[in-house]
């Protein structure tokens, strides 16, 4: 079959193909367009949600910090606790009181730098670091001048607190200041200070940002300084003013993230605040639009890859289901090429299980009913030409066989003789219906009065030994059958039945209907036939066709062919054994044919 665009085969391609791609096509356009925005969103929800896991880390190791400087008030030493230091002499017991609970305290978080602990009743003054401690007394005060219970004080450069022999190491900190109180006034008696190392915020946030494209700022909000960026030459300064302004505007009207433009940078600015009573902090981070681009970038490539590989399943499975679905087409049409090509054995082969199995299937067994009709046919058509022409080589001279018949018949009656007359007239009727080769299908009244001549003759000719009777439902006499299908049965009785017979034979002829069939019996009282071979006489009655027999002899395999020439598989011819001691021949043919 050649391509054409107006072929089954074409036609489901094209439709194949608009069903598969239009709705790639519509997708992948949908997926491209909102991919910008999806891209963003995406983006921003996932920095969002690492800001909040971010902003909990933070806030709990402020939280530990804190919790630590409460240990002043915990702390206890040989029985010495911070209200019976406070309230008994200063003693070296004291001394060793206020080592251990710094020491405690720098136990609970190692990024804490030093420790300093001031005590105003006493004028003294202790300074932790490098698990080393150093104490002396001191009049200058506290080293915060804060007012609230506890605050933390932004970057700046370390302080020895006037103790000497301790070297100051020059790094920046941020200050968690505590003051503290006698217990139950509120009474201030001394300050502790936890100066913090800022390199653990390179801890807790390096990995929220991309330092190659994306700019981080960790901010105090109540003076803008800077205490951790992705620029480490940022630390300490103060954020610009319009970055600061627009991030609160945004913070108060709860929105977290907001497109920015200012100087050499456009992009999008992410923020999350990390609020605990004693400091405000913020996290800010710039996202540079080319970033964002480059992310879509990368999900148009990966449309684009899709997209492509898309069209070429879709290209293959539609060629593939259109060669499929028209491939029974073209066998059934190449397979009725070859019928009309004159080859009528043609048969589809049949692959598929679905209906198109089923359609070769029904062609198949189409084919062969048309064959074995034209076979019926012309093998009928062959066996009535070959009867008519016989029956025409019986008519040379048959009138003068007439004329001679009559001629003694006339005799006969001269004579006085009435049976002579009566075998001549029955004589004559044989031979008259033998003649008659243009009818092939007679009915049964003909051919039992046929029978009925033929078996007086035989029992004249047998001096009266041969007794029949024939009887014949009212309503089967007008039934249609071939001719000369009873004469060769009842022949068969005197042929092989009463030969060697010492009783008087006798025939029984039947004609009864049986449901929707037409049933003929002939009976006699022969000698019979053992079990097999009525076995293998009814098998090669149902094996009939397909043998070749000689047209010569006429026998029951040559009545099966002629029933089955005529009725098909609908016809039966069967031999069975009767009461009578003999066989019973039956002839099943079919109403309403």
């Amino acid at each position: 079959m050649k391509w054409k665009k107006s072929s089954i085969k074409g036609r489901l391609f094209i439709t194949f193909m608009i069903t598969l791609a239009l709705p790639v096509f519509a997708s992948s356009f949908y997926m491209y367009t909102y991919s910008k925005k999806v891209v963003k969103e995406l983006m921003i929800e996932a920095i969002e949600q690492t800001f909040r896991e971010s902003r909990k880390n933070i806030a709990s190791y402020f939280d530990r910090v804190n919790q630590a400087s409460h240990n002043i008030y915990k702390s206890q030493f040989r029985g010495k606790s911070l209200t019976t230091v406070i309230k008994t002499h200063y003693d070296m017991e004291s001394d060793w009181f206020f080592m251990d609970a710094i020491s405690t305290i720098k136990d609970f978080e190692e990024s804490i730098f030093q420790i300093y602990l001031y005590m105003e009743n006493i004028n003294r003054a202790f300074l932790f670091r490098d698990y080393m401690m150093a104490n002396t007394i001191i009049n200058e005060g506290y080293a915060y001048d804060t007012d609230v219970e506890a605050c933390v004080i932004s970057l700046h450069p370390t302080r020895d607190y006037h103790i000497p022999h301790m070297i100051n190491k020059h790094k920046h900190v941020i200050s968690f200041v505590r003051n503290i109180y006698e217990v139950p006034k509120d009474t201030q008696i001394g300050q502790l200070v936890i100066d913090l190392d800022v390199d653990i915020f390179d801890v807790l946030l390096k990995d929220l940002y991309d330092a190659s494209s994306e700019s981080f700022y960790l901010i105090n909000q109540s003076d803008a300084q800077i205490w951790y960026a992705s620029d480490p030459t940022l630390i300490g300064q103060s954020l610009n003013a319009s970055l600061l302004n627009a991030s609160l505007t945004h913070i108060e009207k709860g929105v977290y993230n907001f497109p920015w433009s200012e100087d050499a940078f456009e992009g999008i600015c992410v923020i999350e605040t990390i609020e605990k009573p004693y400091m405000n902090l913020m996290m800010i981070k710039q996202i540079p639009v080319n970033k964002i681009d480059g992310k879509i970038n990368e999900m148009l490539h990966f449309i684009i890859i899709l997209l492509v590989l898309i069209i070429i399943v879709s290209i293959v499975s539609s060629l593939r289901n259109s060669f499929y679905f028209t491939k029974p087409i073209q066998r059934l049409l190449e397979a009725i090429k070859q019928v009309n090509n004159g080859h009528l054995d043609t048969v589809a082969v049949m692959e598929r299980k679905d209906e198109f199995g089923e359609l070769e299937e029904h062609f198949n067994h189409m084919m062969h009913s048309i064959n074995e009709h034209i076979e019926l046919e012309y093998k009928l058509k062959i066996e009535n030409t070959t009867t008519e022409l016989k029956a025409l080589q019986s008519q040379i001279n048959s009138h003068f066989m007439n004329n001679v018949l009559q001629s003694i018949g006339t005799e006969a009656i001269k004579s006085h003789n009435r049976k002579v007359y009566d075998l001549i007239v029955q004589l004559g009727n044989m031979m008259n219906y033998s003649m008659r080769n243009q009818d092939q299908i007679v009915q049964i009244s003909d051919e039992l009065d046929y029978c009925q001549n033929y078996l007086s003759l035989q029992a004249h000719r047998f001096n009266q030994g041969i007794g029949y009777h024939i009887e014949v439902d009212d309503d089967m006499t007008d039934v249609n059958v071939p001719k000369m299908i009873l004469q060769p049965i009842v022949e068969n009785c005197f042929v092989h039945g009463f030969r060697e017979a010492k009783n008087l034979g006798r025939i029984i002829i039947t004609v009864i209907k049986m449901a929707s069939n037409c049933i003929l019996d002939v009976a006699d009282n022969g000698r019979g036939l053992d079990e097999d071979m009525i076995k293998q006489l009814n098998q090669g009655f149902k094996a009939v066709i397909g043998h070749k027999q000689h047209h010569e002899s006429i026998g029951l395999l040559n009545i099966a062919k002629r029933l089955h020439y005529h009725y098909g598989d609908k016809s039966m011819l069967s031999v069975s054994h009767n009461k009578y001691g003999g066989l019973t021949v039956r002839i099943t043919i079919p109403l309403g044919r």
